[in-house]
């Protein structure tokens, strides 16, 4: 299992320096633009000042354009908030980058080599910033296993290892699904033994989840109930909290928002169903989960919640979710690369589409 983690953080680590590297060669491209634009506008009559800020910010734009566009193909969006970051970012490392400079031509280089010079001294500082703000990109990935028997547990860890960040059980029973198989929860503790280490997510699809809280309680982090379950689901929210476990609120695609207002208080997590028939894997994705996802991410409340999005969910899908948390079953489990798969959900989830 230590050794599984330390081929996480290494494949991980190598994904990303995908983006380093083109962000490296992005960065020299405009850097070299700056430059033959302020000596060009300077050498046709421009005020020097005029001719350095038009050679910035086309150095500037070109930079933004070619991250957002190829690099990390930031979703349109989410491109004014990416640009906006960027800017900031990039005018106050010119300013560093200027105290720098003055710094270095006063030991007689001139304007071209100080300028690339003090750029590469306060690359990693920005690129840090740029990948934390501009480019954000990170979402935590769970991988969706069923306890209803015919799941085989082994067979899935073979194919993701440790590599999510989260497992999300379902249990499904006959008071949500008349066609589903009986659980069976005690497989809790057979996923446990596998993911000794990851949070496990326990999505109760149940009428009467408090029937199901003594199997779930002693093996699960966090407790997902749907909100179309019962009339009142507070005293099942305070069981969870005294036994030091997290609850969470489920929603169904078709059900009103405002049924959760009641509940939004109690819980750390929301989970917002994209698929019409939860419950069976491999649907399609139900586009019409967009417009609840940003209704939700201008709720005052959202702050303190985790939103977490489960159904139909692939490489293209994920760039349109403004999420922290998704959660995959066959997409990812019926891939070549199951791990790889994973990685890019994590990694590219908002940004990228290979």
């Amino acid at each position: 299992m230590l050794q599984e983690r330390y081929l996480v953080k290494i494949a991980q680590k190598i994904y990303r320096l995908r983006f380093l590297a083109c962000f490296i060669l992005i960065g020299l491209s405009s850097l070299l633009l700056e430059l033959v634009l302020y000596r060009g506008l300077e050498k046709i009559g421009f005020h020097i000042y005029l001719a350095y800020g038009s050679g910035f910010g086309g150095g500037l734009f070109f930079a933004y354009w070619l991250n957002a566009r190829f690099n990390f193909k930031v979703p349109k969006l989410k491109r004014r908030r990416a640009f906006l970051f960027f800017v900031a970012i990039s005018l106050c490392s010119s300013g560093l980058n200027f105290i720098f400079r003055v710094q270095l031509q006063q030991y007689g280089l001139q304007f071209e080599e100080s300028r690339l010079l003090s750029s590469g001294f306060l690359f990693l500082f920005a690129y840090s910033l740029h990948r934390k703000f501009s480019f954000q990109d990170c979402k935590n990935v769970g991988i969706a296993v069923y306890a209803n028997g015919l799941e085989d547990i082994k067979k899935i860890f073979d194919k993701v290892g440790s590599f999510s960040d989260f497992i999300h059980v379902d249990i499904i029973d006959h008071t949500f699904g008349e066609k589903s198989l009986k659980p069976k929860a005690f497989r809790l503790e057979t996923i446990r033994a596998y993911w000794p280490e990851k949070p496990l997510h326990v999505h109760l699809m149940s009428r009467t989840p408090d029937f199901w809280l003594p199997e779930v309680l002693p093996f699960a982090d966090l407790i997902i109930l749907h909100v179309e379950s019962a009339k009142s689901l507070d005293k099942t929210f305070k069981k969870i909290r005294a036994a030091g476990k997290s609850p969470g609120l489920a929603i169904m695609l078709e059900t009103p928002l405002k049924k959760l207002n009641p509940y939004l208080a109690n819980v750390d997590m929301l989970l917002m169903l994209s698929i019409k028939n939860p419950g069976k894997s491999g649907q399609k994705f139900e586009f019409g989960v967009l417009e609840k996802i940003n209704h939700l991410n201008r709720n005052p409340l959202r702050k303190k919640l985790k939103l977490c999005v489960d159904g139909g969910i692939d490489r293209e899908t994920v760039q349109l979710l403004n999420v922290e948390m998704i959660v995959s079953g066959s997409y990812v489990l019926n891939s070549k690369s199951p791990k790889k798969e994973i990685i890019r959900l994590q990694n590219a989830s908002n940004l990228e589409n290979l």
